[in-house]
């Protein structure tokens, strides 16, 4: 059937649908504007970059711990490059939960794509809707913690509306054996909005077995 004749049967198959009749049509359907805002968008998606370097002056065997993100109920780790250099030994470890790259290298660049997924916000566990949302981070997972609910703090990023990447903490309770971020001012469980989750570890270094300065740069662009 060529194309004009199968848009005319189309839309008689339509008019049929909604009861057109005649020179009365126009009162049988309606039509609705919506406008472009009211589009529901696709959950955002963030470029992550990252190094880690141990600072200038450090002499001996260099080993560096970089927690890497991984996926969960509220973000989805699609690429994931590691470069490190000069290149040494490499291990991947967990670690409460966290992957932590483990190199012998001085400096270790990363370079992820994570989309945000928002389909697992749900209320706070019975017991912690009294807990002050004015609490730091810590002080939060320690008066969760005293309820009878394990928590821990977790860090991360926030690329805000003006563009800046901003290193954040928030606390993490664990419900059904999976630790799940707390957005405390909203009283939710939930990765706050243009969050994404890093670990609930920081990057760290050695030199010869001893604690070493280490510098850690982030970069989040929204895609």
């Amino acid at each position: 059937m060529h194309r004009p004749a199968r848009a005319a049967l189309a839309l008689a198959s339509l008019l049929a649908l909604v009861g057109c009749r005649g020179p009365d049509a126009r009162h049988d359907l309606v039509l609705v504007r919506r406008e472009a805002t009211d589009e529901p968008g696709a959950p955002p998606r963030f470029v992550l970059v990252a190094r880690s370097e141990v600072v200038a002056g450090s002499s001996g065997e260099v080993v560096l711990w970089l927690p890497l993100p991984a996926s969960d109920l509220f973000q989805t780790v699609s690429s994931l490059a590691v470069e490190a250099g000069p290149p040494g030994a490499l291990a991947l470890e967990e670690a409460g939960g966290d992957r932590v790259l483990r190199v012998g290298a001085a400096a270790v660049s990363v370079r992820a794509v994570i989309d945000r997924r928002d389909g697992g916000a749900r209320a706070l566990p019975p017991g912690l809707e009294d807990v002050s949302p004015t609490l730091e981070p810590a002080a939060w997972a320690e008066a969760a913690s005293a309820r009878g609910v394990e928590a821990r703090v977790a860090h991360g990023l926030e690329l805000t509306k003006d563009g800046q990447t901003l290193e954040r903490r928030w606390p993490e309770v664990l419900i059904d054996g999976a630790w799940s971020p707390v957005d405390a001012p909203a009283g939710r469980v939930q990765l706050p909005p243009r969050h994404v989750r890093l670990a609930a570890r920081s990057p760290r270094a050695t030199v010869d077995g001893r604690p070493a300065e280490l510098r850690t740069a982030y970069a989040l662009e929204e895609r």
